[in-house]
């Protein structure tokens, strides 16, 4: 698995800080290697020759579950050699994960410093953004759990869930995938307007004034 530069370099994964293993060779471009259903936290690195790569190779991180589109993870470059994340929903026993690692063809695009990120955090500009994608989000979240409620309505109507007991991690990978499939389908695209429409709504409602007595 040589890269354009000639530099050979190899991926492993590491599961529940277990001992590390090698990610399997596809080609000379991809790397993938399977992990168990009920992993909690999921380390991807690699050795050393990456030091010795070009700046601008990059790799671009994917996790695979079951028959879902893949889950875009993050970009390891020689600066950011490795990464970890920790899947934040159940998964079915027996279902099928991969970790996907793909040399990316293209240049990656110059990286923004870390004190160049801090100072936009902080602009007016970014403020402002932030506020608005909040309010879209607050209607998104409000949408999506109307999606979530009508699933847990029809399995207690055909008595898969006990309303008075919590639900098991296999509803709530069902409902998930519920979701997911909702989120393909054209019916989202009614709740992006709508939740547009909130943001709008919320700018046009007049500023409350400071009265001094």
């Amino acid at each position: 698995s040589k890269v354009s530069t000639g530099i050979i370099i190899m991926w492993y994964i590491q599961t529940n800080n277990q001992q590390p293993r090698k990610i399997p060779t596809i080609d000379s471009n991809q790397w993938r290697g399977n992990f168990s259903h009920d992993t909690d936290i999921i380390l991807v690195f690699c050795d050393d020759n990456m030091k010795s790569a070009a700046k601008d190779e990059t790799y671009t991180v994917t996790v695979t579950v079951g028959a879902m589109d893949p889950f875009y993870i993050g970009v390891l470059t020689q600066t950011y050699p490795s990464l970890q994340m920790e899947p934040n929903f159940p998964i079915q026993r027996g279902t099928k994960c991969s970790i996907n690692v793909e040399r990316n063809n293209q240049p990656q695009k110059t990286m923004v410093s870390q004190q160049r990120v801090d100072q936009l955090k902080k602009s007016a500009a970014v403020s402002s953004f932030n506020k608005k994608f909040n309010h879209f989000m607050d209607a998104m979240q409000s949408e999506w759990s109307q999606v979530y409620l009508a699933e847990v309505q029809k399995k207690i109507g055909r008595n898969e869930i006990n309303q008075n007991q919590e639900i098991s991690k296999q509803c709530t990978f069902d409902l998930t995938k519920s979701l997911h499939q909702h989120v393909q389908s054209g019916r989202v695209n009614k709740q992006f307007q709508s939740a547009m429409q909130y943001v709008i709504d919320k700018e046009k409602k007049p500023k409350a004034t400071k009265t001094f007595h």
